[in-house]
């Protein structure tokens, strides 16, 4: 399961909300959501909301890669998200401040919110 805390998903969600468009659950350097239409700076986007445990910049990361093997497999993709699976727990993250959660198995994604 991948959890994604509230501070680092909340501006994600706030662009989604902003700009529309879909989110994307990548796996590449790190697991990660991200807008669409997110913003930009010097070349790098503005806001990405890595799942717990997958932010390979921190040294408490180190070993993200196993991890996310064993999570996802081993092959880097995006996956589009639209607004019909982002939607459901857009006011959950926004104005309650809750965390979400993204099990993915081999024919499905899952989601949810972790109540608050």
């Amino acid at each position: 399961m991948l959890l994604f805390k509230n501070a680092v998903l909340k501006p994600v969600m706030e662009e989604l909300q902003e700009k529309g468009g879909n989110m994307l659950l990548v796996k590449d350097e790190g697991i990660y959501l991200m807008a669409e239409k997110g913003a930009f700076r010097q070349g790098r986007r503005l806001h990405i909301a890595y799942a717990e445990g997958f932010d390979p910049r921190l040294t408490e990361n180190k070993d993200w890669y196993e991890k996310a093997y064993l999570e996802v497999g081993g092959d880097d993709f995006g996956e589009v998200l639209g607004n019909d699976f982002w939607g459901t727990f857009l006011e959950e993250v926004i104005n309650k401040g809750c965390d979400v959660f993204i099990d993915v198995s081999e024919t499905q994604l899952r989601a949810g919110y972790i109540e608050c």
